[in-house]
């Protein structure tokens, strides 16, 4: 019974990916395991996180054309957030590199430390323009519309639903979230 499952792929780039010790994720291979789980019937939704220690500019314009490519429904980015508490916190701490922020900014639309190869509110401007292409209408039918999976008509729904939800969601500002 299993339609639709949400992969946490981080990132398509694998400098980023080995930096957060993740090289095991393997970004050649994502379309192929896209496509096998299509085959069975099965959509995909996909968390991605933009701000790591890999990524530069080009990033933003790399996720977008990979999203849609893919024709991924129900696309999830983030920016990368060193919450309290844990090791990548404490190293970036370490590194003098968490900005002075207030708790409530740790939304994954906020960035709260300073990245390597991005001015903090340009990672920021870059992370909801992207998120505003992914968003736009004509992307949307782009993603949507050509779904291969073998959705039933409650489910194609809940995701055009999703996507109209998360469209709003954007446009003031709020991270999409699981729905």
């Amino acid at each position: 019974g299993c339609r639709v499952l949400s992969f946490g792929i981080e990132s398509i780039n694998p400098n980023s990916l080995k930096n957060i010790d993740k090289e095991w994720n393997r970004p050649e291979r994502y379309q192929n395991a896209i496509n096998a789980l299509r085959k069975h019937g099965i959509e995909v939704s996909t968390e991605m996180v933009i701000g790591l220690d890999g990524d530069d500019p080009s990033i933003f314009q790399r996720t977008f054309n990979f999203i849609l490519e893919n024709k991924i429904p129900v696309p999830r980015v983030h920016i990368i957030t060193p919450v309290p508490g844990t090791p990548l916190y404490e190293n970036l701490k370490r590194e003098g590199r968490i900005l002075p922020t207030h708790f409530s900014d740790y939304t994954g639309g906020k960035v709260v430390f300073r990245p390597i190869h991005f001015q903090p509110e340009d990672l920021e401007k870059g992370y909801w323009k992207l998120y505003q292409k992914l968003f736009s209408w004509p992307a949307i039918l782009r993603r949507v519309i050509p779904n291969r999976a073998s959705l039933g008509p409650y489910m194609r729904a809940v995701v055009w639903i999703t996507n109209f939800k998360y469209r709003r969601h954007i446009h003031h500002r709020i991270s999409p979230g699981i729905l």
